[in-house]
């Protein structure tokens, strides 16, 4: 098998689980920096626009999404597995909570309480990711104390889980769910650990960590940006070409069977790759064409009933980039009386 390529950075807590299922199965794999906040120019040629962390490299394949990386360990190692059949259930609802509901208050709790150690920039990526205004410190102090209270709450949800002895989350022996659960905690000692008397009340929640921090990493070694770029380049794709297929059908294939990123995935919002490809924080016109060219979806339409056009259109995105949305969208039936698409 070639080697695994997570490109990640140390303290990100989406990146802990992945590192926490290399450690169960006892893998070794290759380590790639990227940074926190975009620019990317050594991950978004590999993922198409996809600018989240983590991103897992197995030659030229590429994973995005930690449930379809832990899909893909599973496939190519199947034991121990991350995702046993019983209990597949509890698996989804905790992992589902805990990276949906639990992860706001410990983000914004983490992020506000150590906002001295993160930079400006930061704070502005991560608004412009989601499409809100960069708040001020003052208002990021101003919501600590509800986000506490929160945080809080839920901390006393997953002690009592543990109350009846068990070893892990979901059982006897550690799993996914255990990792996606983990994470969001572990994040509470990130950065410079002002979070985290956050967990001084909760003894099982601590012994439950200490079991699932000794799991450890499995075996990592250090790789530059650019050999793993070299090594995707130098890869052999494994979806084979058919007859008469153009290379756009071959990349939309390849997308549709996983093997590459999927163009269209989606985020907790419904978002697809080519939402967040016309995000302020993002918005290279080269990457919008390789994602429609790939496959992407112009019409998908997210959460908020939203497509990529409408979100380009809503943040006053470069002209080029509107040109190439509304060529991919132009049709009789997107187009309004006078022939003329409603850009012009």
């Amino acid at each position: 098998m070639a080697e695994l390529i997570l490109h990640h950075y140390d303290i990100s807590p989406y990146a802990e689980k992945i590192r926490l299922c290399f450690g169960l199965k006892g893998l070794a794999w290759r380590s790639v920096i990227v940074p926190m906040v975009l620019p990317k120019p050594n991950l978004t040629p590999l993922t198409g626009g996809f600018r989240r962390t983590p991103v897992l490299q197995i030659g030229a394949d590429i994973y995005c999404d930690t449930l379809r990386i832990a899909l893909e360990l599973d496939r190519r190692c199947p034991e121990p597995s991350l995702l046993p059949e019983g209990g597949s259930g509890f698996d989804g609802i905790l992992a589902t909570w805990a990276e949906r509901v639990l992860m706001w208050p410990t983000a914004r709790y983490v992020t506000g309480m150590n906002r001295d150690a993160l930079s400006e920039s930061f704070f502005r990526d991560r608004s412009a990711m989601r499409g809100h205004p960069t708040p001020t410190m003052e208002q990021v102090a101003a919501g600590l104390p509800h986000q506490e209270g929160q945080l809080h709450l839920m901390l006393g949800w997953v002690e009592d889980l543990l109350g009846d002895e068990r070893l892990y989350a979901a059982g006897r022996m550690p799993r996914l769910a255990d990792f996606a659960l983990y994470q969001r905690l572990w994040w509470l000692r990130a950065l410079d650990g002002k979070a985290a008397h956050s967990l001084a009340g909760y003894p099982r929640i601590r012994d439950w960590m200490a079991r699932i921090a000794a799991i450890g990493h499995g075996e990592r070694s250090e790789l530059t940006p650019q050999d793993a770029l070299r090594i995707a380049t130098d890869a052999r794709i494994d979806a084979p070409a058919r007859g008469g297929e153009t290379q756009r059908e071959l990349g939309r294939h390849h997308a549709s069977r996983g093997d590459g990123a999927d163009v269209g995935a989606r985020n907790e919002g419904g978002q697809t790759p080519l939402h967040e490809a016309v995000a302020p924080s993002s918005g290279e016109p080269g990457v919008v064409k390789a994602l429609i060219r790939a496959g992407a979806d112009a019409r998908a339409r997210d959460a908020g009933e939203e497509t990529p056009l409408d979100k380009a259109k809503r943040f006053a995105r470069a002209p080029a980039i509107l040109k190439v949305l509304w060529d991919a969208m132009a049709s009789p039936a997107v187009r309004d009386k006078t022939g003329e698409g409603d850009e012009q």
